[in-house]
């Protein structure tokens, strides 16, 4: 049986995540990010939300410097 917005029975929503990026390396065509605590030290992978977070270097404006903290929210969607 399906709740009111049409969710399978037992279906449960994904929390959001969030977490917070360092930047840790840069490699020719991506910039790694490693997850941090709130004071801004490294989180050892085993209790880490996400981890590792790459992004390429083509997702900032071209010039700009990148940015050395991110904090970064995940939510689960739809179709």
């Amino acid at each position: 049986m399906n709740d009111a917005i049409g969710h399978p029975e037992g279906f449960r929503l994904m929390p959001v995540i969030e977490a917070r990026f360092k930047l840790e390396k840069e490699t020719k065509g991506a910039l790694r990010y490693q997850e941090v605590d709130e004071k801004g030290e490294l989180i050892e992978q085993a209790w880490a939300k996400i981890g590792t977070l790459y992004l390429r270097k083509s997702a900032f404006e071209r010039g700009a410097a990148f940015p050395q903290f991110l904090r970064v929210k995940v939510e689960a969607g739809g179709p």
